[in-house]
Formats: structure tokens, C-alpha cells, sequence
């Protein structure tokens, strides 16, 4: 009877012994090679992504000084209205007002058109190089043989610095779109 339970126990270590090394090259196959990219930076950063900035900021810049005339307009009415309306006559003071609101329905009507205009200027020119930026992702993340890349903005709690990967991306991203 001891012998029979010195061989069960005997083959059962054999067998979890068994079962134990077979499992060890699966838990090595189990790693994971996960990439972490800062897409806005990476968007941003890249020579298309400064030259789209410095398109946006030039045209904000034009309609920002158109703006700021209009505001100056508006600034220098209102100025006037409020110091000479004691000796003004009914009707012109009702004229100079209704100038006034005509003139601030101008300004909010332009920054409400230069906020869509805008809008419409960053998707036109960012969403080339967002298509252009996924693909080189996948291309990467496949020649780099990544189970997965993760955009940071996404929610990434945490991650290693190693897992980074943003300077690769915007790298490679300037040498295939120059």
C-alpha cells in the first residue's frame, strides 16, 4: 500500500513537473511588447504638424488684427455716446446706439465666423497628417513587432518610460512625409 501511494505521489509530481515545463515557454510567448504614443505631441511635432501650426497662427493673426480694428470702432462709439450724450439730440443718440449694436453684432457675428473658419482650417490641415500618422503607427507598431500601441491621451495611467515610443513615431513620420 506505501508503495502504490509512493508511486501515485511520484507520478503526480511527474506529472505537474511535466505540466510546469511546458507551461514556462508559454509564459515567455505571454510577453507583450506595448508601445505608448503621444499623439498630439507626436502630431504636433512633426515638420507637418509645425508648418499647420504656423499656417493656423498666421491666419489668426489676420483676422485678429481685422478684430482688433472693429473693437477699437466699437470702443471709440461707445467712448463718444458716453460723453456726449447730455448734449446730443434724441434722434442722433438713438442713431449713434443703434451704429453701436450694429457694430458689436459685426464684431460677434466675425469671431463667431473666425472660430468656424478656424475650426474648419485645423481639421483641413491636421487630419492629413492624423491619416498619415495611423498608418505609420500600424507600419511601426507591426515592423516593431508590438502586440499593441496605445495613444497616451487615450487615459494611460501609467506606463514605462521604455514603452514610449513618440520620438520613434514623429522620426519616422518626418523621414517618410518630407
Amino acid at each position: 500500500m506505501i508503495k502504490a501511494s509512493k508511486k501515485l505521489i511520484a507520478a503526480g509530481l511527474g506529472a505537474l513537473l511535466v505540466l510546469g515545463l511546458t507551461a514556462v515557454p508559454n509564459v515567455a510567448k505571454a510577453e507583450t511588447k506595448i508601445g505608448v504614443v503621444y499623439m498630439l505631441r507626436a502630431i504636433a511635432e512633426c515638420n507637418d504638424g509645425k508648418k499647420a501650426r504656423a499656417e493656423l497662427k498666421r491666419q489668426d493673426e489676420k483676422s485678429q488684427t481685422e478684430m482688433k480694428q472693429l473693437g477699437n470702432e466699437i470702443n471709440k462709439l461707445r467712448a463718444y455716446l458716453f460723453d456726449a450724450q447730455d448734449m446730443m439730440k434724441s434722434e442722433v443718440r438713438v442713431q449713434k446706439q443703434y451704429e453701436l449694436q450694429k457694430k458689436i453684432k459685426q464684431f460677434n457675428d466675425m469671431r463667431d465666423d473666425r472660430a468656424r473658419e478656424l475650426s474648419a482650417a485645423e481639421r483641413r490641415l491636421f487630419d492629413p497628417i492624423k491619416r498619415k500618422m495611423a498608418e505609420l503607427i500600424k507600419a511601426v507598431g507591426t515592423k516593431g513587432k508590438y502586440e499593441m500601441i496605445i495613444a497616451a491621451e487615450g487615459g494611460v495611467v501609467y506606463h514605462p518610460k521604455s514603452a514610449d515610443i513618440t520620438d520613434e513615431i514623429i522620426s519616422a513620420y518626418d523621414a517618410q512625409y518630407k
